[in-house]
């Protein structure tokens, strides 16, 4: 509550005036329902003890709470109230505002109604945009130092087409920068630089709140990035962005038809662009699961590739019959153990009847590989297992045409098979509606402990060869070369890289397409080789070497144009 004494000692000037500007002398409230006391020296004069300080209540927008009822049940949420509103924290120590003078039981109240930026000191608001630095590069900045000779307080952005450039007084770098250093955002000014301030244009067409970030160790004089809600109607950055202080973002860009979000280190994102393209980004992993189906298609053409290994896996994990309406989405994880538990197999065969790995070709499916291996293999853990059952792993080929086997050696062991029920011998068939040719170049032998049967209804032996089959030539050859694929490279080297602590000035990077490397451009074999960076220079061949590593972005898609690296550096 106010002072009495106070109010009363000035209760004449009241009455001819409500409004009044003041100054914040304290925000400390043991109470923590937002009062704050201010020094009005039109009231009080010379007067700044604290004994001349107002008590004044802190005001917002929207606020309230639902009405309170009778109860006095503590554990009742709908006894109790619910509060809601707009809470925005009391701003520092001398910031100035406007207090009224409100009446409210009889009683005169200091309401603050709204608070005044210091004279030329809203620039930063509220995206924290980009101005010149004494380091000689744009980037997002925080106030000018007043205490220097300052020209202008006001920021002008030229634009040529993609390219933005700050013309303005030099301002001190904003930890912002640095995290859009470590994004590779530092020369973007769609995804990551702004031109969202106060100071852009007369009466500026952006619209947002930027907090006035969490204090350093504690100091209330010196704080970090807050986090900027914008708002931006020029025609030239037509866009809402919501950013935390540290440089996580949602943007929404409607000058660019671009939507984009990305982490603090830049090492996870997402774009959506104007042509319907979707680009995701993740240093670490890609993961996907649902309860239900997933399914991808490609109306063109599906490509996956792996820079180690390929595992598909169909693993027969079906919905767990004891998990009713799939509340807790259990599955069952150990199927062989599952069928093969008499205690719970009569639950789990209804479920446990998939499986399958199918791949189907309209035209052709090729498998190349240094070695390939086929396997039909029984499950079963136990010792009563499948296996032991005698139950299938069978291998079906079929060729409505030519069935062609080409190897160095062939060889087929037919080793029979045990089982609970009987032994089964191996056994070789070879069965043909038409002639059956075996012939070998320098001999041929029919070997067997057994005796040996040969039946027909003539039987030629004779010891002149007759002429060779005719054959179509050999389908295996040794492949060598290019496939004849040739996809924009996405490859880069730099000089000096020290993340993740940014310098003032970043080291010069190749871009694709721009550096005179012949980055992001079509090549072929007889391109020319892709210079390794020879490191500091002018010194050449002195510098550190560092090996030509992949773009941090998804790998471009046959079916869209290659867009260069998004940020550029410089």
């Amino acid at each position: 509550m106010p002072s009495k004494k106070l109010l009363d000692q000035y209760q004449q000037m009241f009455e001819t005036k409500q409004l009044w500007f003041g100054e914040i002398k304290q925000t400390q409230d043991k109470s923590r329902n937002g009062r704050i006391k201010v020094l009005i020296t039109d009231i009080t004069g010379s007067d700044t003890s604290e004994r001349a300080l107002f008590d004044c209540i802190w005001s917002s927008p929207f606020a309230g709470a639902t009405q309170l009822g009778s109860s006095t049940d503590e554990a009742d949420a709908d006894a109790s109230q619910t509060s809601y509103g707009m809470w925005m924290r009391p701003p520092d120590n001398g910031t100035r505002v406007v207090v009224g003078m409100v009446e409210i039981n009889a009683i005169k109240e200091p309401v603050i109604l709204s608070c005044l930026f210091h004279s030329y000191r809203n620039f930063m608001v509220p995206g924290i945009p980009a101005s010149n630095t004494p380091e000689g590069v744009s980037a997002a900045s925080t106030e000018v130092n007043i205490n220097n000779d300052i020209k202008t307080h006001n920021v002008e952005y030229q634009y040529k087409g993609n390219k933005v450039t700050a013309k303005s007084e030099k301002r001190p770098r904003s930890p912002l920068a640095d995290a859009l250093f470590n994004q590779g955002l530092s020369n973007d000014y769609i995804r990551g630089q702004s031109t969202s301030g106060a100071r852009r244009e007369d009466n500026s067409e952006v619209f947002g709140i930027l907090t006035p970030g969490s204090r350093k160790d504690g100091n209330p004089f010196k704080r970090n990035p807050g986090h900027q809600f914008v708002m931006d109607d020029n025609d030239l950055n037509n866009l809402i962005r919501l950013r935390t202080g540290q440089g996580m973002q949602i943007l929404l860009n409607d000058t660019n038809d671009l939507i984009y979000i990305v982490n603090k280190r830049g090492t996870g994102y997402i774009e959506i662009d104007s042509e319907g393209n979707i680009d995701l980004f993740g240093k670490g992993s890609f993961n996907i699961r649902t309860m239900g189906d997933l399914n991808l298609r490609g109306d063109q053409n599906v490509n996956i590739e792996a820079g180690q290994d390929v595992n598909i896996k169909a693993a027969n994990n079906a919905p767990h019959p004891f998990d009713e309406g799939r509340g807790l989405g259990g599955l069952v994880d150990d199927p062989e153990f599952a069928l093969e538990n008499p205690a719970t197999m009569a639950d789990f065969v209804p479920v446990l009847t998939n499986g399958s790995v199918n791949i189907e070709g309209y035209k052709d499916v090729n498998l190349v590989g240094q070695d390939i291996s086929l396997s039909a293999m029984p499950k079963g853990k136990t010792p009563n297992g499948a296996l032991a059952q005698g139950l299938k792993g069978t291998i079906t080929l079929n060729a409505m045409d030519t069935f062609r086997v080409q190897a160095s050696e062939i060889i087929g062991d037919a080793i029979g098979r045990a089982s609970q029920t009987a032994n089964k011998p191996g056994l070789v068939t070879l069965n043909s509606l038409g002639v059956m040719d075996l012939r070998g170049q320098t001999g041929a032998v029919f070997n067997s402990k057994g005796p040996i049967s040969i039946e027909s209804n003539s039987i030629d032996i004779a010891t002149k060869v007759t002429p060779d089959i005719i054959r179509a030539p050999a389908v295996l050859t040794p492949k060598a070369g290019p496939d004849g694929k040739f996809r924009p490279l996405t490859l880069f080297g730099f000089d000096l890289l020290p993340l993740p602590v940014p310098v003032p000035e970043e080291p010069g990077k190749q871009i694709q397409g721009v550096t005179k490397t012949g980055l992001g451009k079509k090549t072929s074999p007889a391109a020319p080789p892709v210079p390794i960076h020879d490191g500091l220079s002018p010194i050449p061949n002195k510098g550190v070497k560092t090996i030509i590593s992949r773009m941090p972005q998804p790998e471009p898609s046959q079916s869209k144009n290659d867009k260069p690296f998004k940020g550029g550096f410089k």
